[in-house]
């Protein structure tokens, strides 16, 4: 008969790794996360009437007309992104001690959070190459488009690959055992 038992494993060296990539990532996403809301903040003190201007949108030429975008819209998107981006960088420091310390659920949360990661970029991916490519004239103006396709969004590309690279060493035998999530078999002889 074989006992399966839970023994702590040394300290692997690619756990400080992805903590310290929880950290940064928590950095950029809080202050990220603190100027989306400082812009909702912004906007919200500007009359209403300025979000109706059409020389506004004569500056840019990513929307042809703010005008038609609901000032609510404008107001609360970056504040509801940026309490969304404080949140998860909160939440990446808790992480981040916690893998540290050799938590189990700091191991689970870590993987949920690059797969939605992972799933997030390949989303943005998509809809970047189908707005751009199909020349809705939303990010670009139709006649600037040309039938290529746009260049990959590095930034998302770069989280995948971070994402994948912190799922891979997460599932090493080692770092699971780590984290109390491969039990380690002792074999010992039965008695008889």
């Amino acid at each position: 008969m074989s006992k399966v038992t839970q023994i702590r494993q040394p300290y692997p060296t690619s756990v400080t790794i992805i903590a310290i990539l929880n950290i940064i990532m928590g950095i950029i996403l809080l202050l990220g996360g603190i100027a989306f809301i400082a812009a909702g903040i912004i906007l919200s003190s500007l009359p209403s009437s300025a979000l109706e201007d059409e020389s506004l949108a004569a500056d840019y030429s990513v929307i042809d007309d703010f005008s038609e975008i609901p000032p609510s819209l404008i107001v609360g998107g970056p504040i509801a992104i940026g309490s969304v981006m404080v949140a998860i960088g909160i939440v990446s420091f808790i992480v981040a001690y916690g893998l540290l310390k050799g938590m189990g659920w700091a191991w689970t949360v870590t993987i949920v959070l690059s797969i939605i990661s992972i799933a997030l970029s390949v989303i943005a991916i998509a809809t970047v190459h189908a707005l751009v490519w199909l020349g809705t004239g939303i990010i670009l103006p139709a006649e600037t488009i040309n039938p290529s396709p746009p260049p990959p969004p590095f930034g998302a590309i770069s989280i995948i690959i971070i994402s994948s690279v912190i799922i891979y060493y997460l599932y090493r035998p080692n770092v699971k055992a780590y984290f109390g999530k491969a039990a380690a078999r002792t074999d010992a002889t039965p008695a008889t």
